[in-house]
């Protein structure tokens, strides 16, 4: 019989990839989606469900025991606290999403002993904040803190794929339409020389997919990403050469301003994409065995997922950018 895993989130930005490569690679499949999907593959079967929802999940794994669990959920901290126990006595193998946010710049390159934020920032009211840096972090802890040796943290950089791409904080459909329209689009003039690691998430999902029932795995944190790190004025240039972008640096106020100046904006700003961390992944190549030019170099990558996106597509998330969209409009007249 196979081995099987469950994925939650299971047809997401990585969760899809994923799924494919560990039925490559000769497991069976629980993928974990809020909408109703139907597989040709026998060995793929997807689970409907708010698998956010605690009583959800916990009658869902009442009868189960998986070979592996890969969960890709969001978390607060008090819900990854009411649900960890569950989820890793319910498995042989618990892999954790963090993310690469928990790291501070304090250590070139950084690697996953280097020192994170919550272990290093004096700022009170960013630390005691539910900030996705802060919160995975503190997530990482219950594991680490915990009676279980069966799990792993993988901590991703910024990933993209068809379905999402990221530009600073920028969103992929509000890049389209300006690009489209002959609109400049502003990015903040301190992240411009800025290293990003950005990687593309089929290459994090098989990163991902080879840890499962790796004996290197337990217990251990990887960051799951590219080592090749451009700035973000550099990504821009590529963004000119793939969409035509026309992109400007602004102050990092006026920026912030486009967003409503909310608060969790200027904590990404601040401590992600300001941040000069330069990703090393060798402890992940080392533990899968995959070689850092087997990976999508980043240029590459983008143009590859632009193109495969539908001229007609009809983006949902573009209601989200309405405002930002339009702030930059009226900065645009005033400039």
């Amino acid at each position: 019989m196979k081995k099987k895993v469950f994925v939650i989130g299971g047809t997401g930005v990585m969760g899809s990839y994923l799924t494919k490569h560990l039925l490559d690679l000769g497991y069976a499949v629980d993928a974990g989606t809020r909408h109703a999907r139907e597989s040709d593959n026998p060995d793929l079967s997807y689970v409907v469900g708010d698998f956010m929802n605690f009583r959800t999940i916990t009658k869902f794994l009442s009868d189960k025991h998986y070979d592996a669990i890969v969960d890709f959920m969001t978390y607060t901290t008090a819900m990854f606290a009411e649900r960890f126990e569950l989820l890793l006595s319910s498995t042989d193998h618990y892999i954790f999403l963090s993310s690469y946010r928990a790291y501070s710049d304090a250590e070139i390159p950084t690697v996953e002993t280097s020192p994170r934020l919550l272990d290093v920032v004096d700022d009170m009211e960013f630390l005691t904040s539910e900030d996705y840096s802060i919160f995975k972090s503190r997530e990482e802890n219950i594991l680490r803190s915990s009676k279980f040796t069966n799990w792993t943290i993988v901590r991703p950089a910024i990933t993209y794929s068809n379905q999402r791409i990221a530009f600073v904080t920028l969103e992929l459909p509000l890049m389209l339409r300006r690009a489209k329209a002959g609109k400049p689009i502003y990015i903040p003039q301190e992240c411009y020389d800025v290293p990003a690691t950005c990687t593309w998430a089929c290459d994090v999902a098989k990163m991902i997919a080879l840890l499962v029932h790796n004996d290197k795995a337990y217990c251990e944190a990887f960051s799951v990403c590219t080592a090749e790190n451009q700035t973000w004025g550099t990504i821009a240039g590529y963004y000119k050469d793939i969409i035509g972008a026309d992109i400007r640096p602004v102050p990092i106020q006026d920026y912030l301003d486009f967003f409503g100046n909310k608060l969790v904006n200027r904590w990404q700003l601040i401590y992600d994409r300001c941040m000069k961390r330069v990703m090393d992944n060798s402890k992940i190549l080392a533990a899968t065995g995959m070689k850092q030019e087997e990976l999508m170099p980043i240029k590459e990558g983008i143009a590859k997922c632009i193109a495969e996106v539908p001229e007609d597509r009809e983006w949902s998330e573009y209601t989200k950018l309405l405002n930002v969209d339009a702030a930059m409009d009226e900065y645009m007249k005033n400039h």
